[in-house]
């Protein structure tokens, strides 16, 4: 088991007994005439030298294990835990899946007592739904001195993680419009500006709009848009409605939606930023756009499971995706953007598109209520009856 060093410097009163020899020394070379005497008696300076703190450091575990998504993010993640493991002498496990199934694990684990997972990155919904259900630790601030690198109020916003906090929102995903470049060339047409260009007639015919259950938040930008309300979209089906027959597709997802993008299928549909840009890096005739109207995004929230096995290599390894060098790695290796203020813009290639998080009140970014995101399953179903023809 790896033990973090201590201070090994000498003793309080072992100090003490030699700055009380050497005034001796002092007062017999240079007589007692008063000018040199000290306000405190030899008894005082060693009761103070002995109150000095000397207090351990904690307990490095020997192990470290972490759920985390896959992808560019994924990989990311198994590079910087590789790297943890070897600078601590830590075993890292790496347990792959989407926000839900790794909640749904540390839920069964709660239940049964037996917990394995010690850190998850997940999303803002789940670490609400958690922190409901007491499955998050209390955030010990005290190991996590790289907590003030970032934007405060988009990291430790209080309706998401608690006040105290017992998560971090490590990472934005801003929300936005992704389309085919060749497609809007070839037809003449501009890039996309609003979140109403979903149901404008003139892309009806390779518009590819995205199921609720997504996880994209246009459906609530367009119920505020046409109705001042975000979790009322009767008048946003309304307006899906009048194009469902030209509409090539109706994706359930957004990885799948970029598909047809990339294929040509289609020529408009929402995204997440850095998903679009992550594809676009990788030839696909595709852009993304934030539209005009706002902003949404999703949080890339991080929290450790309360009681965890080990929870102080959970702290550290924490504190380092707090990190300048970890948020540059998110921007330009996975295409993400850090809370943290001091990354720097990317210089070249897609990941220079992509805003920092000292740009991001710039972006007329808007956060979602989330008493507004409860009405998920009512829109899933909404939706689907009108895809279906209802």
């Amino acid at each position: 088991m790896h033990q973090l060093l201590r201070d090994r410097r000498p003793s309080g009163l072992f100090r003490a007994a030699i700055a009380v020899l050497a005034m001796v020394v002092l007062v017999a070379a240079c007589g007692d005439d008063g000018d040199a005497e000290s306000d405190a008696t030899p008894e005082e300076t060693i009761s103070s030298e002995a109150t000095e703190d000397t207090t351990a450091a904690p307990e490095l575990e020997g192990e470290l294990v972490f759920a985390g998504g896959g992808g560019a993010i994924g990989a990311l993640y198994k590079s910087l835990l590789d790297e943890f493991a070897a600078e601590h002498n830590v075993t890292v496990t790496y347990v792959e899946g989407t926000s839900s199934s790794g909640f749904a694990r540390i839920q069964a684990e709660a239940r049964a007592d037996q917990r394995v997972i010690d850190i998850q990155n997940q999303n803002d919904q789940t670490v609400i739904l958690g922190r409901g259900q007491g499955l998050w630790e209390e955030l010990d601030m005290s190991l996590l001195p790289n907590a003030e690198r970032l934007e405060q109020d988009l990291a430790f916003p209080a309706g998401v993680v608690g006040d105290p906090p017992s998560a971090v929102r490590l990472l934005v995903i801003p929300q936005g419009l992704a389309y085919n470049t060749e497609i809007f060339e070839a037809n003449g047409w501009d890039p996309p500006t609003s979140w109403e260009d979903m149901y404008d007639p003139k892309y009806a015919e390779c518009v590819i709009p995205v199921s609720p259950e997504s996880g994209i938040l246009y459906i609530p930008m367009l119920n505020y848009i046409n109705t001042g309300d975000y979790g009322d979209i009767s008048v946003t089906l309304e307006k899906f409605r009048a194009i469902r027959d030209s509409v090539p597709v109706f994706s359930d997802s957004n990885p799948a939606a970029l598909e047809l993008l990339q294929q040509g299928v289609g020529c408009l549909t929402p995204s997440q930023e850095g998903r679009t840009l992550e594809q676009q890096a990788e030839g696909a005739p595709i852009a993304f756009a934030f539209p005009e109207d706002g902003v949404p995004f999703l949080g890339g929230t991080i929290a450790i499971v309360k009681d965890a096995t080990n929870r102080v290599a959970a702290h550290m390894f924490l504190n380092e995706l707090m990190s300048d060098d970890f948020g540059q790695r998110l921007l330009e290796e996975a295409f993400f953007t850090s809370t943290n203020v001091n990354v720097k813009p990317a210089d070249t290639g897609v990941a220079a598109d992509l805003a920092v998080g000292s740009e991001l009140s710039d972006l007329g970014m808007i956060e979602i209520p989330q008493d507004a995101l409860e009405s998920v399953d009512d829109w899933i179903q909404q939706w689907t009856q009108m895809v279906s023809g209802g």
